[in-house]
């Protein structure tokens, strides 16, 4: 968890903003949030797991700002399970170790104490036991084949629980995207890297593990705002939720989402501006709206989507590491989306239907006209990310060539 008498990444973007925009006035600044306004707004509304009452304040907030744009805007449910107030803890020669569930554990699992010995996963079959991965896992931003086999070996042998820690720069507990709806053969809980040592010198003594949490069906949300006009269509899209606060992973696509939707707003071109929820659980929302409100690739001029993470370098000195920003193309679009950001994001994916994130459905579904970016960065996927990650800078950049772009369209 953050320190909260650390100084706020909202005084940061502050100082940040007010270093770039010589000349701003403060009445200008209240009259049109800015990109940190936004960010610091969003992340007030606390987690934003698919469910919760984070997700419903987003999207009345930003379904609100996009009627004031003039857009006919309507936010669009759709069902689905999850589990309900999620936490963990796992006990053990009188420590105590924060834990997460990974979706989906089973059911009965939930709110009970798990009691068994600590062992590593790589002993033997033996006595019922919690059986713990000693080194982290290589970077997964989704649970996978690969960590499906690990659980798999563990309720082989014998294990009542899994308990694994995935290898973020900064040792916090870092929570995976489920994308199967499959329960997983036993509870897997996640913990922080950096605990890794005292499970291992806790191995061989008795523990108690308790993930906690209530399983429901839930109603997801898109945020769909759109406007008529002449000509092939734009569509401007960003996830909306994620594990926790997601300040530096979705904060900035949303920020960039709604300054498009400004710009967009005078359009003479039909334009869509939508905002899609359970980015974290099998990304049900684009495949909701690519299902139920299908459009023809023909009839699309651009498909820009802001992912994750955009600008969110801040935090690379201090973990010693560089903070991936991809941008995403196909054939057809390589050459323009280069030319308008591969100064600010210069790794380049060549897009398909297996694209990670909201790509790939959205390529799967035909569109070539698609071009999108995306990124990571130290605190990716876990409680601290408050937005202290963002480079306001860097995220005004990326904002005037998005406009640039969009401007040749429109």
């Amino acid at each position: 968890m953050p320190n909260p008498n650390r100084r706020s990444f909202l005084a940061l973007a502050m100082a940040t903003t007010v270093a770039s925009a010589s000349g701003a006035s403060a009445r200008k600044r209240t009259a049109a949030p800015s990109l940190a306004d936004d960010v610091g707004t969003y992340v007030g509304f606390g987690p934003h797991r698919v469910g919760t009452p984070g997700q419903r304040k987003t999207a009345r907030w930003l379904s609100g700002r996009l009627d004031r744009l003039g857009f006919e805007t309507r936010v669009e449910p759709f069902a689905m399970e999850t589990i309900l107030n999620p936490t963990g803890s796992l006990r053990f020669a009188g420590e105590t170790i924060s834990a997460f569930p990974q979706w989906y554990p089973p059911k009965a699992a939930l709110g009970k104490a798990l009691t068994a010995p600590l062992k590593p996963l790589s002993e033997a079959a033996g006595q019922p036991s919690l059986r713990f991965v000693d080194t982290p896992i290589g970077f997964a931003p989704n649970w996978n084949k690969g960590l499906d086999q690990l659980a798999e070996e563990a309720a082989a042998k014998g294990a009542l629980a899994l308990i694994l820690a995935i290898d973020i720069p900064s040792g916090d507990l870092f929570v995976c995207n489920q994308h199967s709806s499959t329960p997983l053969p036993l509870p897997v809980a996640l913990v922080a890297k950096r605990d890794l040592p005292r499970l291992a010198a806790g191995a061989g003594q008795g523990a108690s593990l308790r993930l906690s949490g209530k399983s429901a069906t839930v109603d997801g949300a898109n945020v769909i705002a759109t406007k008529p006009g002449i000509g092939q269509r734009i569509i401007i899209s960003t996830p909306l939720t994620g594990w926790f606060s997601c300040g530096g992973e979705r904060g900035p696509g949303i920020a960039l989402w709604l300054r498009m939707a400004k710009l967009m707003a005078a359009s003479p071109r039909p334009v869509t501006i939508l905002g899609t929820g359970s980015h974290e659980i099998g990304h049900h929302g684009i495949e909701h709206h690519l299902d139920e409100h299908p459009i023809a690739p023909a009839d699309v001029a651009l498909w820009l989507h802001f992912g994750a993470s955009l600008g969110a370098t801040r935090l690379d000195e201090g973990a010693g590491f560089k903070s991936p920003q991809y941008l995403v193309g196909l054939p057809e679009t390589e050459a323009r989306a280069k030319a308008a950001f591969a100064k600010h994001l210069p790794f380049y994916v060549a897009g398909g239907p297996q694209t990670q994130g909201e790509a790939g459905p959205i390529i799967a579904a035909g569109h070539r006209s698609f071009m999108g970016m995306s990124g990571m960065f130290p605190a990716f996927h876990t409680e601290a990310d408050r937005g202290e990650a963002i480079d306001f800078a860097k995220l005004e950049e990326i904002a005037a060539a998005a406009e640039g772009l969009l401007r040749q369209f429109a």
